[in-house]
């Protein structure tokens, strides 16, 4: 939020700085005779949209002061059929517009960078999806949104049946390989807006945006049946691995708060390893009814 406010501030500031720049430049262009000079005041005003760090504002201003020198060439009647003012403000262009490409390719490379730290940050480096870290900051901003505007949405919580007993049989390594079958076949399984995140060891946790409860069980055992059905190899044996899935919505009347809702999800998938394993459980009871207070955002 903080972070959102500054940024916010930076850009009212830069476009209110490059809007004042700009009228006080071209008001010296059109009444003074202008020399190269004019061009690097003119420049200045494209590095306000660096100080924004918005690539759109950089080429705004680069256009503004091109439409500005081009009426000052017009206004300013010194100029009129002078060689050496047309050369003056043709400089003043190249310089504009050489700052701005580069201005404007920094940002891109800055918010490039600042993408894949995110994407590293966020990513669980073995399954290749989002870590716990990732997956609840989305969680978290869907459960804003629930909050804020009703948006539904469920959680599944995944977890692999007897995963202990394929790493004491088979390792490790073993175990890492299921691990990465398991998280791809959930994340087949699943729409471009769903999102999955490893939580923890060898559980998953699945949010499904727009999604009501019955709904998200029929995804669970979309998962589960797919996850059952395709044999994992392992070295020079195929093994069969099963999920228990608890599913969780967070809808009017559903849990009082994000941690409620996981917890929800997370004794529904214990009452499905309690009933059998390799089955998908509902919420195990109703929950106490939603607050209107909004929570702060959880962080691992």
């Amino acid at each position: 939020m903080l972070k959102s406010l500054s940024t916010n501030a930076a850009t009212i500031c830069a476009l209110v700085l490059g809007i004042i720049s700009s009228g006080v430049y071209f008001a010296l262009d059109v009444h003074y005779t202008p020399e190269v000079i004019v061009g690097v005041l003119y420049t200045t005003v494209v590095l306000f949209g660096l100080l924004a760090r918005a690539r759109r504002m950089v080429l705004a201003f680069a256009c503004t002061s091109t439409v500005l020198i081009a009426l000052g060439w017009l206004l300013n009647p010194a100029l009129d059929d002078t060689a050496v003012g047309l050369i003056n403000r043709a400089l003043a262009l190249f310089v504009i517009w050489a700052i701005a490409g580069m201005a404007y390719h920094y940002l891109n490379v800055q918010q490039e960078l600042e993408a894949a730290l995110r994407h590293l940050a966020e990513s669980d480096p073995l399954t290749q999806i989002l870590n716990r870290v990732g997956i609840m900051t989305e969680l978290s901003r869907r459960y804003a949104e629930f909050q804020r505007y009703g948006s539904v949405f469920s959680v599944l919580m995944v977890d692999v049946d007897h995963f202990k007993s394929i790493n004491d049989r088979l390792g490790h390594l073993a175990g890492d390989h299921v691990l990465r079958r398991v998280a791809g076949i959930i994340r087949s399984a699943l729409r471009e807006v769903d999102s999955v995140g490893r939580y923890g060891g060898e559980e998953f946790l699945v949010v499904l945006p727009g999604t009501r409860i019955d709904s998200a069980i029929n995804t669970a055992e979309r998962i589960r049946v797919a996850i059952e059905q395709i044999p994992i190899r392992v070295e020079r044996e195929q093994i069969r691995v099963t999920v228990s899935i608890g599913a969780m919505a967070a809808a009017p009347g559903g849990p009082a708060n994000l941690e409620a809702l996981i917890d929800g999800a997370d004794r529904a998938m214990y009452d499905a390893k309690h009933s059998g394993r390799n089955r998908v459980m509902p919420p195990p009871r109703p929950v106490t009814p939603l607050r209107a207070a909004p929570v702060a955002r959880v962080v691992p």
